[in-house]
């Protein structure tokens, strides 16, 4: 047994449920936050200018918030009076003096946040939470690329027609890897592949992670079991299952 932190990062405008020293358990709600979605209006079609122009019937600020049916834009001339209200409530987040195009930002539904394991909270910040918890076993890594992962581990021995949806959410152990096999677990949704072949020269944008041939005799006794890759520490870490 070890003791092990991951750096669980948070999405903006995130609202934490838990306090530093906290104990937590796997699929705890620990943070709740708003999908952000942009709307973009054609402000240059719709006020009928160049949209070059559009800035000068601006009448919202960047970081401004709106509601709906708020005025933003208008012309008043002899010849042309033209009113734009804003299509949904949100922030005015950017606005493209080449395309004449405002972006409003919106939020969505509020979603929860579980915890993807048992750990105890060490440190909250602004971008995220740090959980300390308990592994099995913990593998440094040779070299690695892409995002954190976490999830269960399964492995592969098969040629590259039998790598199929099975492994579809699993984090992949490989004897071989080819940018063909990267692809495809790209292709199927894994999560990332594991593997004591060389990891350099394949372009993808599948987290992987690089041990030796004797770490992956070791890492077959784990299948099943949830692991983590941590890119920021070059970790691979081994979690007891969780009911």
């Amino acid at each position: 047994m070890a003791d092990f932190t991951f750096f669980l990062s948070l999405p903006p405008k995130t609202e934490i449920l838990v306090k530093e020293g906290e104990s937590i358990s796997k699929g705890q709600k620990v943070a709740t936050y708003q999908r952000l979605k942009k709307h973009r209006l054609d402000l240059a079609k719709k006020l009928k200018v160049p949209p070059s122009r559009v800035s000068r019937y601006l009448l919202v600020k960047l970081g401004q918030k709106i509601k709906q049916e708020e005025l933003i834009a208008a012309i008043k001339t002899l010849l042309k009076k033209i009113s734009i209200t804003a299509p949904v409530t949100g922030q005015i987040l950017a606005f493209d003096n080449n395309t004449g195009k405002l972006t409003i930002e919106v939020s969505g539904k509020s979603r929860n946040l579980l915890a993807p394991f048992s750990g105890i909270i060490e440190e909250i910040g602004q971008e995220g939470i740090t959980v300390k918890l308990t592994t099995e076993k913990i593998f440094d890594l040779k070299e690695c690329q892409g995002k954190d992962i976490f999830g269960q581990l399964a492995y592969h021995s098969g040629n590259l027609t039998s790598f199929d949806c099975q492994y579809q959410q699993q984090i992949v152990l490989v004897d071989y890897l080819s940018p063909a096999l990267a692809n495809k677990a790209w292709a199927i949704n894994s999560l990332a592949i594991i593997t004591h072949d060389k990891i350099n020269s394949v372009k993808t944008n599948l987290s992987l992670a690089q041990i030796t041939p004797k770490q992956a005799i070791g890492l077959k006794n784990f299948i099943g079991q949830p692991v983590i890759i941590d890119t920021r520490q070059k970790k691979l870490a081994i979690l007891k299952n969780e009911t």
